[in-house]
């Protein structure tokens, strides 16, 4: 029987190598982040911004689930609530970053290493513009990850995922790609939120919040922040906070508790081809000011409705 024999033939190491090679390739960066991966368990007061156990979020744009409310407990006393989400750590004296509501409202934080050590861990700032947070456990010479360069991501980019989906499996690898970059801040509560996400087909799921997004070099590109999903769970559609935002909120966290947000003080709108020709213009590129907010800092400097910015920082 030629199927049976084939079936218990042993494959040529030849006609697979691509794949072992890909294999080991991804083996050896999850060896080198996995170290650096964290759980992040919060015991916390009751929060309106989450739910109950069923996990639907309030005040979020519909089919958004931040990962944080599906994970909560509710024991015996009401106001207490359990969540689990994910963390990395930038230095080896300590420093996690996570999400500011992965921590939001903690009365206690629990971090547990690679090493199945158990730390406390302290509160070193937030930022709820950026849903960052910095949190320090007393240890050191710990395995930490690098900074990678998330303005050098392209579409198609191979991706890892690490962190704790569903709270209980903690140390979880995903792969995928890098499906877009810039997308906007989906929330529109506070037109100051940055937007730049990093969306990804790399399985997230509740519970990954706060853990890294990796290039295949290993380096720190993002934040896995949200999901956007009917039910709740991975649908192929993750985002995550780039890391060029995450580095430089993080440096100001630690260096003094807070973060000072620049603004501009403008609505836009893009250009297009049937406007260019409007404002004489010889591409259809750059940003129109439709509003400018009286005694900001685009007031102060001139900036007017109707004007075109073509360039910031020498940069189209």
């Amino acid at each position: 029987n030629r199927s049976a024999r084939a079936a218990t033939t042993k494959m040529d190491d030849n006609s697979i190598a691509p794949l072992t090679a890909l294999d080991h390739a991804m083996e050896a960066v999850a060896s080198r982040v996995t170290p650096a991966v964290v759980n992040v368990a919060v015991t916390s007061k009751g929060s309106s911004e989450f739910s109950t156990a069923e996990g639907q979020t309030q005040g979020l744009p519909p089919g958004l689930q931040q990962f944080f409310g599906p994970m909560f407990q509710q024991p015996t006393q009401p106001q207490i609530q359990h969540g689990v989400g994910s963390g990395i750590i930038i230095s080896p004296d300590g420093y996690i970053v996570t999400n500011n509501h992965v921590v939001d409202g903690a009365t206690q934080i629990k971090v547990t290493l690679n090493d199945r050590r158990i730390l406390s861990a302290k509160v070193v700032g937030v930022d709820k513009l950026t849903d960052l947070a910095v949190l320090k456990v007393n240890a050191s010479d710990l395995p930490t990850i690098a900074w990678g360069d998330s303005t050098q991501l392209e579409p198609g980019q191979t991706v890892l995922a690490f962190g704790s989906p569903f709270g209980y499996f903690q140390f979880s690898v995903t792969r995928g790609i890098v499906s877009a970059v810039d997308r906007p801040n989906p929330y529109s509560d506070d037109a100051r939120k940055p937007g730049g996400y990093i969306q990804t087909d790399a399985a997230i799921n509740p519970g990954n919040s706060g853990g890294p997004l990796v290039n295949s070099h290993g380096e720190l590109v993002g934040i896995n922040t949200f999901i956007i999903s009917n039910s709740g769970s991975f649908a192929g559609a993750g985002f995550a906070i780039p890391s060029q935002i995450v580095r430089a909120t993080t440096e100001q966290l630690i260096k003094s508790g807070k973060v000072e947000h620049g603004y501009l003080g403008i609505g836009m709108n893009d250009v297009t081809p049937d406007n260019a020709h409007f404002f004489n213009l010889q591409d259809a590129t750059g940003a129109i000011v439709s509003q400018v907010t009286p005694d900001s800092p685009a007031s102060r400097s001139g900036l007017k409705t109707g004007d075109v910015i073509s360039q910031l920082n020498g940069q189209k």
